[in-house]
């Protein structure tokens, strides 16, 4: 049984019942990415399609997002795999100190204005 909000929920978690500070940084990039955007990375329809999409690794991220001053942080922190994601919340939190406010700002309008 899982004790979890499917759409915050890592792989690893999902799958194998895995906890560690790279599940916390899963769902800390999850909620992040949906205060910067306004809409949830996973609005599936149902519990299971919303459980294959994070094993599967296909995230509703917009493609503009993965081009722009995010896209280190968002590899980093929604990586399938907990080896490839940043291991915690300080290391995420280096990178995200690396991101320029003025060039996501930009890219902001962008990503908004074609949602």
């Amino acid at each position: 049984m899982l004790a979890c909000t499917p759409q915050y929920c890592a792989p690893e978690y999902l799958i194998h019942q895995i906890v560690s500070p790279s599940t916390d940084v899963y769902q800390m990039g999850l909620v992040l990415l949906e205060s910067l955007f306004g809409w949830p990375i996973m609005s599936e329809s149902s519990i299971a399609l919303t459980v294959l999409a994070h094993c599967e690794g296909t995230l509703c991220i917009p493609r503009l997002a993965l081009h722009s001053p995010l896209r280190e942080l968002i590899h980093g922190s929604l990586s399938r795999t907990p080896e490839t994601r940043f291991p915690n919340a300080s290391i995420m939190q280096q990178a995200l100190s690396r991101i320029d406010p003025h060039a996501l700002s930009i890219s902001m309008e962008l990503m908004l204005s074609q949602h």
